[in-house]
């Protein structure tokens, strides 16, 4: 649109400006009340001073392509465009809105979003340039219940595209490849895609599920002398364990013997039973740091016969189940286990989840 006229009579020329339908809201800033528009070849510009013809271009909108605008810095460089929305608190609200608002008809039953693409170049040492592009978009997909999938997907030097990660309206996530977790992933099971099993007559209702799991417990010696004076046997529960649970190997691990205890004995044992030593046969807290209960057969309870690789225990099916640690002195000396110091450890427990 240029600037506004140079001339000594500004009343005049706001006067006739005001006709035209053209408001002056500041030095070099001018707006029009109704519809501006421009040629094809036409740019906005944002100059450095109020003299646009002498100064620097500090920011150009142009229209480039049908339908796109280009944001630029001067007359080349690619600028910002910065979107924001102030005093949301905890309102959730749209900074950017991409829309595709083509209604689906019969004939044509998908609309997808439009895309936001990210590219950048890359030196490959074999003497040339690669460009990757990267890109979100959501692909709704038609039937009886619609369903959608927000994908991220990617392609180097305008190859096809490679999805590389999925996500559904239902809450499921697919990565295309590896998925490789910092620290841990929390779920009840993971599925897998491949490896599973072929159905016969039956139908597969919960395929490839990998429920096998470690679990490691401490306990401190706060925990063990919890039980009070003249106490010589006392439970601490380690975990509950869900319906259709198998436990299929357990440890005890000594991270730091136990002492104050004279001539008197301490053990634990570990189990569901109601001695809770039918995973693990009593074993001496007494033993030094790292001692391990539960790599040896004679150490197994009668659950867990060879350490349970080959049967495992399934505690129940429709109820959950306590496991615990029995912790026993034989008292000589006049010793309980409220005289019990230093005694810390952990139990192990390898399980899984039938469907």
């Amino acid at each position: 649109m240029g600037a506004p006229p140079n001339t000594s009579s500004p009343w005049l020329v706001k006067g006739i400006l005001a006709i035209l339908g053209i408001t002056a809201v500041g030095a070099g800033v001018w707006y029009m009340s109704s519809t501006m528009q421009l040629a094809s070849t036409t740019q906005i510009k944002w100059s450095s001073t109020t003299d646009p013809a002498g100064a620097a271009d500090v920011g150009i909108v142009r229209n480039t392509t049908a339908g796109v605008l280009k944001v630029t810095n001067g007359s080349t460089a690619h600028g910002v465009l910065e979107a924001g929305k102030d005093g949301i608190a905890t309102t959730s609200s749209d900074g950017i809105f991409c829309s595709n608002d083509t209604a689906a008809v019969v004939g044509t039953t998908v609309q997808y979003s439009p895309r936001i693409r990210q590219r950048a170049q890359v030196w490959d040492t074999d003497g040339s340039n690669d460009t990757f592009d990267w890109w979100t978009e959501v692909v709704p997909a038609s039937a009886s219940t619609t369903t959608s999938s927000f994908f991220v997907r990617s392609s180097k030097n305008s190859a096809a595209a490679t999805d590389v990660l999925t996500l559904t309206n239902t809450g499921s996530a697919l990565v295309n490849s590896t998925l490789t977790a910092g620290s841990m992933i929390s779920s009840t099971y993971i599925r897998m895609n491949s490896n599973g099993l072929t159905a016969g007559t039956m139908s597969s209702s919960a395929p490839n599920r990998v429920a096998s799991t470690w679990h490691q417990y401490t306990w401190t010696n706060a925990m063990v002398v919890a039980a009070g004076d003249t106490v010589t046997t006392f439970d601490v529960t380690v975990a509950t364990l869900p319906a259709k649970t198998r436990v299929m190997q357990a440890y005890i691990v000594i991270s730091t013997a136990a002492t104050n205890m004279g001539a008197a004995t301490l053990t634990a044992q570990l189990g569901t039973d109601a001695t809770f030593s039918n995973y693990l046969a009593a074993g001496s807290m007494l033993a030094a740091a790292n001692t391990v209960y539960g790599d040896a057969n004679a150490e197994c309870g009668a659950s867990l016969p060879g350490g349970g690789l080959y049967v495992g225990h399934l505690p129940s099916w429709t109820a959950t189940t306590d496991v615990k640690v029995r912790f026993i002195t034989d008292g000589a000396g006049g010793k309980d286990l409220a005289d019990v110091l230093t005694c810390t450890g952990s139990v192990y427990l390898l399980t899984e989840t039938l469907p």
